[in-house]
């Protein structure tokens, strides 16, 4: 329902035990916008009073598949997240078919940062964050979609209009989505969905 934070993943971190090189691989530490820092007097990570609500970035596809397992879960796949992104297929962005706006989601660099986790309204489903703030972990590659777009959105006739939301989200580090994870919560949530729609 809600993006990783920067204090949940710090706790992560931390709960594995590891030392500043060992956490590279799950982490980019030596990233500009690192918003987790390792103190080497006490041997853990630790990110400001400010940024511990913001979702976490330079995270690595290793440490998004490991931080998943630790919580009991598991990294979705595109093709769920296309599916959750478009509220089960039926409409072209989270919040329905119409263009969002830096009103209903960090884009644009607007703000020029990360903005606090579940700052904005929901999907129409309930979930947070779906769109800008952050890339987010898939487990599998992201295809281009447009199938959705074409058959939902009300400006699918001009072809300028092209939506960043349907970018590939393979990048060398990014931010995750946990908690519905499970492949049986994800069923039982999808069939859930399913019957109100």
């Amino acid at each position: 329902k809600f993006l990783v934070t920067n204090e949940q993943y710090v706790f992560f971190l931390n709960d594995l035990g590891l030392d500043y090189e060992s956490a590279l691989e799950y982490y980019n530490l030596i990233a500009e916008d690192s918003k987790i820092y390792y103190s080497k007097e006490q041997y853990l990570f630790y990110t400001s009073s400010e940024f511990k609500w913001h979702p976490v970035v330079n995270v690595t596809h290793f440490g998004a598949e490991a931080y998943c397992k630790w919580e009991g879960g598991r990294l979705i796949t595109a093709e769920e997240w296309d599916f959750v992104a478009t509220n089960a297929g039926t409409t072209c962005f989270p919040n329905g078919n119409n263009i969002p706006t830096t009103l209903e989601a960090n884009f644009s660099e607007v703000i020029g940062m990360t903005t606090e986790v579940g700052m904005y309204k929901p999907s129409l489903i309930g979930v947070f964050d779906l769109l800008g703030n952050v890339w987010e972990w898939t487990s599998t590659l992201a295809q281009r979609r447009n199938d959705i777009f074409e058959k939902n959105h009300p400006m699918k006739d001009d072809k300028k209009f092209i939506t960043s939301y349907w970018s590939d989200r393979a990048r060398d580090f990014g931010s995750l989505r946990a908690k519905e994870l499970e492949s049986t919560k994800l069923k039982l949530w999808r069939d859930e969905l399913m019957s109100h729609i």
